[in-house]
């Protein structure tokens, strides 16, 4: 009965551990993901969400590498970071659920210019560098 007992409990936990995974690499949905507007011809902002499971340094790798595959689709080698900013974002819970409100999760925005052949800085990122520097670290679904 006691090896039944504990098994039924490794069985539940392993369950509960499959539901509590961190956002993957995609587009924006109700669990997180990427968006990007566009400011100018030249100019866009990245936006990156991530669930409660997601650590906020993995939302702005996500931000970052979001931007580069978005310079690169449009043609440019290299982009420049002129703005950034954390961005919590608490999601909106019916009225009729009874359950405690939810927590905020992780977000970040980045406000990027795209060019090509920018003068490097600590502020101008090369797609390819970025991408080989953090595609092992995206896990895409």
């Amino acid at each position: 009965m006691r090896r039944l007992l504990s098994g039924a409990i490794a069985g539940i936990a392993t369950l509960l551990a499959g539901c509590s995974i961190p956002t993957r690499y995609h587009a924006l949905d109700q669990d997180g993901g990427y968006q990007e507007f566009a400011v100018d011809d030249d100019e866009f902002v990245i936006e990156f969400r991530g669930n409660e499971f997601t650590d906020a340094a993995i939302v702005r790798d996500f931000a970052l590498y979001r931007a580069a595959e978005f310079a690169r689709s449009g043609g440019f080698d290299a982009f420049e970071v002129v703005g950034t900013a954390d961005a919590p974002y608490t999601p909106i819970q019916p009225e009729a659920v009874l359950a405690p409100p939810p927590k905020p999760t992780p977000g970040y925005i980045l406000q990027i210019r795209c060019a090509k052949n920018l003068t490097p800085s600590d502020k101008v990122y090369q797609v390819s560098e970025v991408i080989t520097r953090l595609g092992p670290k995206v896990q895409k679904s």
